[in-house]
């Protein structure tokens, strides 16, 4: 079924205004333009924060947010969560043609989105009250020293969470920082992206609905302008800031964050995806998945598929199947089923891209197989495009189409014999997010994991796997921490010892 281009939920949301500690209020700053990403056309205004109202929010979160959310039953937060994940399932294509318009999104990938964060709300819903690496008890009496002592470890919460999500999924990352927030029992500020702040109003209506109008502080979600984007992370009283996005913000704000270091920052960043298809691999099965993933989002994905390495063996016969499989990649408008191909968030997005890709196209060994071009200059829509580079890797990370993260519809496909050295090619970059290699051996797939400095090495699928449960991160340039719903909530808690001295009890 064709998604609307109206959403009442959304024009309802932006009448309603900010959501500051808890309560809809007008924003005292002048407001966003939303534009629809498929016509460029704006279709309404956004309401935003001033300085003074990111203030308030901060001052609330502290004062009373930390306090109530501390004190909040573990059953309360559950039910929270749950009646969340209820209501937004219960406005799953409101949502979804919300995406569909703010962030250019198909009507399969914004549904796929709302469906996510459902779940997401849900595992957090599930996770309340257990964590994996801060609570335990024991005994000491294994040394005389402790003979008679007892101890119970036991995770609090952290305090203020300001929360920064991106535009590549503005519902289901920023759920993957209120959820776990909301479960350890701290207060929450999210910041949006200026690119796609509509989607967030509309979660306030939720959270708020779900019962946090209750707790006094308890959240706040403001959309804001970039200007007054560093009080998000530079005010005296946040505890921890989780930030999605680029290398370049994220590595900025944990240098400037408050408190001398003492702040915590949780930090997914970028990548530019590696996927290795070796020898005796099921060519069908890797080039139609490194397809899908590779251009789904119209690529706009830390881990989107950016590098194909193609073992010489099989590489005739991967090529073929990709550039088979690119150029018939359904196109056409996102509000229809099936379609895959989709505009990037912006024209500035698109020209940068197509940069790229010139650049790449005018240096000695790189040929376009399918696509290279923007249709038409000004908009925001890149062709998606498959190239095959030079086969000296060494040439080929020269370009920065290949050595940064593109963050576009580009797929480059490489050649090799040495497995090893492929490794190394992927170790030598900056990034440390995800790779993916499709192999029938048990020993490569263990020489994978073992030698890439990789936050996740994925076996016989695409790095741009991702299922909302399991733990998620990166290192390097691509960040520290992780997300998931039970391994933020232990990034959003900390540790306390309580030590029993059993002799002296009554």
């Amino acid at each position: 079924m064709a998604l609307s281009r109206t959403s009442s939920a959304l024009n309802s949301a932006l009448a309603s205004g900010l959501w500051l500690a808890g309560r809809a209020v007008a924003g005292a700053a002048p407001p966003l333009a939303l534009v629809d990403k498929h016509s460029l056309e704006t279709v309404a205004e956004v309401p935003t924060a001033s300085a003074d109202q990111i203030a308030s929010a901060v001052t609330a979160g502290v004062t009373e947010g930390k306090p109530a959310m501390a004190s909040l039953p573990l059953a309360a937060r559950r039910d929270v969560l749950n009646a969340a994940s209820g209501a937004l399932a219960a406005a799953r294509d409101d949502f979804a043609s919300a995406l569909m318009i703010e962030a250019g999104k198909t009507a399969d990938a914004a549904r796929g989105e709302i469906d996510r964060a459902v779940a997401t709300f849900r595992l957090c819903a599930d996770a309340v009250g257990s964590s994996r690496s801060l609570e335990e008890a024991g005994r000491l009496g294994a040394h005389p020293s402790g003979a008679g002592y007892e101890y119970v470890r036991r995770p609090f919460p952290i305090g203020l969470i300001s929360a920064i999500a991106p535009f590549n999924f503005p519902v289901n990352l920023a759920v993957h920082k209120i959820g776990p927030a909301i479960a350890a029992g701290c207060p929450v500020i999210l910041k949006p992206s200026p690119a796609t702040p509509a989607t967030a109003l509309m979660l306030g209506k939720i959270l708020a609905d779900a019962g946090l109008a209750d707790v006094p502080g308890s959240f706040s979600i403001l959309p804001a302008h970039d200007d007054d984007a560093p009080l998000f992370t530079s005010s005296p009283g946040i505890d921890c800031i989780s930030f999605t996005g680029s290398p370049k913000v994220g590595w900025g704000i944990k240098a400037s964050a408050p408190g001398a270091g003492r702040t915590k920052v949780v930090l997914e960043l970028g990548g530019n995806a590696a996927a290795i298809v070796d020898a005796g691999a099921d060519v069908a099965a890797a080039t139609s998945a490194i397809a899908r993933a590779g251009f789904g989002q119209a690529g706009q994905s830390c881990i989107s598929v950016q590098n194909v390495f193609l073992h010489s063996s099989i590489a005739p016969a991967a090529t073929d199947a990709l550039t088979t499989a690119v150029a018939a990649l359904p196109r056409g408008d996102p509000a229809e089923p099936g379609v895959v191909c989709a505009p990037m968030i912006s024209p500035a997005a698109a020209a940068a891209l197509a940069d790229k890709i010139s650049d790449a196209l005018a240096r000695p060994g790189f040929s376009a197989l399918v696509g290279g071009d923007r249709p038409q200059q000004g908009s925001n829509v890149v062709s998606p495009t498959l190239i095959a580079a030079p086969p000296s890797t060494t040439d080929a990370f020269d370009a920065p189409l290949c050595a940064e993260e593109a963050f576009g519809p580009v797929v480059i496909l490489h050649t090799f014999d040495d497995l090893d050295a492929v490794f190394d090619t992927i170790n030598a970059g900056p990034f440390g997010l995800q790779t993916g290699i499709f192999t029938p051996s048990l020993a490569a797939a263990h020489r994978a994991f073992n030698k890439l400095d990789m936050g996740g090495v994925v076996i016989n699928d695409v790095p741009t796997t991702r299922m909302d449960a399991m733990p998620y991160g990166g290192v390097k340039d691509s960040g520290e921490g992780f997300e998931g719903p039970t391994y933020a909530i232990d990034e959003f808690s900390v540790p306390r010892l309580m030590l029993i001295n059993t002799g002296s009890l009554l």
